[in-house]
């Protein structure tokens, strides 16, 4: 039986994604931005390390034979590169197409399945989920007391984990995870930050 709580595949997309922040902001990204019905799924991995073997057991669930289009989509952490190829080594690995290139589905004729990888926070260098959320702030003076933060505290090196804490952490009603965050919007998901996010969900929906 499949290891996953996903019990059975009821629409035609399916989205993998890290965590329950993630699937919060992936699944209100897609109400604001592409569409308000519930025509997807979301899959938690739980562990970038769990992509193989969760790619498996989604294959295995009732009903999987209705998806037409699937979409991995991981913080690149330190390398975008090294992600996109160990996410084209698990989909290929586990049967899936192998993407040609990051932020576009690549088909399956004989399946009918498509499949993609997009790459936190934007398909190039290095970063996560938080990075790309940040850059939808518009509050500078929020943002200048960050940095203050950093610098008060002589962090060598700041982390956009922490920078995101700090943030809400100076939000009205304070809330300590970024899926919290996004629900109470103080990230502003139609920022033109989002827009290689949204070219990819589009085809998703096409």
């Amino acid at each position: 039986m499949p290891s996953i709580e996903l019990e059975k595949t009821e629409s035609e997309i399916v989205f993998i994604v890290e965590g329950k922040d993630d699937e919060i902001f992936l699944n209100s990204f897609i109400k604001k931005r592409i569409t308000e019905d519930d025509s997807f799924q979301i899959v938690q991995l739980k562990g970038k390390k769990n992509l193989k073997q969760t790619l498996k057991d989604v294959s295995k669930i009732p009903g999987f034979r209705k998806v037409r289009r699937l979409a991995v989509i991981i913080d690149a952490d330190n390398s975008c590169e090294n992600t996109f190829k160990s996410i084209k080594n698990a989909l290929s690995h586990t049967g899936f197409p192998k993407p040609e290139k990051l932020g576009e589905f690549t088909s399956d004729s004989e399946r009918k399945l498509s499949a993609a990888a997009y790459i936190m926070p934007n398909c190039c260098g290095e970063g996560e989920l938080e990075d790309l959320l940040l850059s939808s702030i518009e509050d500078t003076q929020a943002l200048n007391c960050i940095d203050s933060f950093w610098n008060c505290i002589g962090k060598e090196r700041k982390t956009s984990k922490g920078s995101a804490q700090i943030y809400l952490a100076s939000r009205e009603k304070f809330t300590s995870g970024i899926g919290a965050g996004v629900q109470r919007k103080y990230f502003i998901l139609k920022s033109n930050k989002f827009s290689k996010l949204q070219t990819l969900l589009k085809q998703a929906f096409l």
